[in-house]
């Protein structure tokens, strides 16, 4: 692309002289105003502009490629430039997520790693295009198609020049941020307990609406294996499972350790101060 825009200068040069001497002639001798000649130095003057704003395009982006195919897109089949609208688009959060979850967290440290000496040079772009080819599906997941075009088009050229690493170091933040913020959701919706309300205290689970954190119960439990023992806890709290079924988070005096109980295994409890049985 870089010999293209050279060879366009060239030519630009070349048309530009012709029409310096058309106009030098018209200065000098008025029989050259004639249709074909001023047809032709209107010619040379389109040709002139038209060459020159594409070579100021394949010089001054970074990508000269898109910059080339931008200006041709301008242009309809009939010839007429269209017009764009200037409301901004805004990226589809949710799309289609072909990379696993593993190779996720695995170009997320890679990311990390490149991002570590704040930037990134031809080797870590390499590399960075190197995984992006190994797995093709990543360029058809939303979270790093960009990424992988990115990748493709700096490195086209086998060389990385300052615009095209810093574009690559923002996507790659980008990215990791993403990441970072989807392990965040997912680490707060985990940690939300979900607790018991009027409705689920049904029949079989009446009881637990008469225990209160912060007591001392005693309790026969059953556990997944058979097994019956008799405990003595501390409520800390009772809450829901995924499924609905109630849990009571307690400390256990007899383990001397934090534990989690089934209700729908509790055979008997009771209120160890007041005596009170609830089941």
């Amino acid at each position: 692309m870089k010999f293209l825009a050279k060879l366009l200068s060239i030519v630009t040069g070349f048309f530009a002289l012709c029409f310096l001497v058309l106009a030098i002639g018209f200065m000098f001798n008025d029989d050259l105003l004639s249709s074909k000649t001023i047809f032709g130095l209107l010619v040379n003057l389109f040709t002139s502009l038209t060459l020159s704003t594409l070579t100021l395009s394949l010089w001054t982006f970074k990508n000269p490629k898109a910059a080339l195919l931008g200006l041709l897109n301008k242009f309809t089949y009939d010839g007429n430039i269209t017009t764009t609208s200037s409301t901004p688009k805004t990226r589809d959060i949710k799309g289609t997520e072909t990379l696993t979850s593993r190779r996720v967290t695995y170009l997320y440290k890679l990311a990390l790693d490149i991002l570590n000496d704040d930037k990134v040079d031809l080797k870590e772009a390499e590399k960075l295009r190197n995984w992006l080819q190994r797995y093709p599906e990543s360029k058809d997941d939303y979270r790093t198609e960009k990424l992988y075009i990115a990748a493709e088009q700096a490195l086209d050229d086998k060389e990385l020049d300052e615009s095209e690493s810093l574009e690559l170091f923002s996507l790659l933040s980008d990215f990791c941020d993403f990441v970072e913020e989807q392990k965040s959701t997912i680490k707060t919706t985990k940690s939300q307990p979900r607790f018991l309300t009027e409705s689920d205290y049904t029949p079989s689970y009446a009881f637990l609406k008469h225990l209160k954190n912060g007591k001392e119960y005693a309790m026969g439990y059953e556990d997944s294996s058979g097994m019956v023992s008799n405990r003595h806890i501390v409520i800390n709290s009772i809450q829901l499972s995924k499924e609905n079924t109630p849990y009571i988070k307690a400390h256990c005096l007899l383990r001397e350790h934090a534990r989690t109980f089934r209700a729908d295994r509790i055979n008997n409890i009771c209120d160890v101060k007041s005596g009170e049985v609830f089941l």
